[in-house]
C-alpha cells in the first residue's frame, strides 16, 4: 500500500504545480492583453472581454475563428467564399430578427386591461 499512496502523492503535486502553471500562464496573458488594450487607438475594456468571454465562450470562439479565416486569407478561396455566402445571409437574418424583436422590447405601448376592468376603467367593488 505504500506504493500507491506514493503514487497518489505524485499525481497529487503535479496536479498543483500544473495548477499553479496555469495560473502563472493566465496572470502573464492578462498583463499582455492590458498593454495592449492600453497601446490600441480603440479603447478596448479587458475586463468587460473577459466577461464576455465566460457568460458566451462558444459565440468568442466562433467571432475569432471568423477573424482568424478572414485574416489568414480564407475569402481568397471558393471554399471561403462560399461559406461567407451561406453563413452571411444567416446572419443577416439573425441580426435582422434580433434588431426587430429589441426594437418590439424596447417600445412603448399602452398598457393592456386587467380583467373586470372594461373601457379601461377599474372594476367597481360590489
Amino acid at each position: 500500500m505504500a506504493g500507491a499512496n506514493e503514487i497518489k502523492e505524485k499525481i497529487k503535486q503535479g496536479a498543483e504545480e500544473a495548477s499553479d502553471r496555469a495560473k502563472e500562464a493566465n496572470d502573464e496573458i492578462r498583463r499582455t492583453a492590458r498593454k495592449v488594450a492600453d497601446r490600441s487607438p480603440i479603447k478596448l475594456d479587458v475586463g468587460e472581454l473577459e466577461r464576455f468571454a465566460d457568460e458566451r465562450p462558444l459565440t468568442l470562439m466562433a467571432v475569432a475563428g471568423v477573424a482568424g479565416f478572414v485574416m489568414g486569407g480564407g475569402l481568397r478561396t471558393k471554399l471561403g467564399l462560399t461559406l461567407l455566402a451561406i453563413f452571411g445571409r444567416r446572419a443577416a437574418r439573425q441580426s435582422a430578427a434580433n434588431l426587430a424583436s429589441d426594437w418590439w422590447r424596447r417600445t412603448p405601448r399602452p398598457r393592456m386591461m386587467q380583467s373586470g376592468q372594461r373601457f379601461g376603467f377599474a372594476a367597481r367593488a360590489r
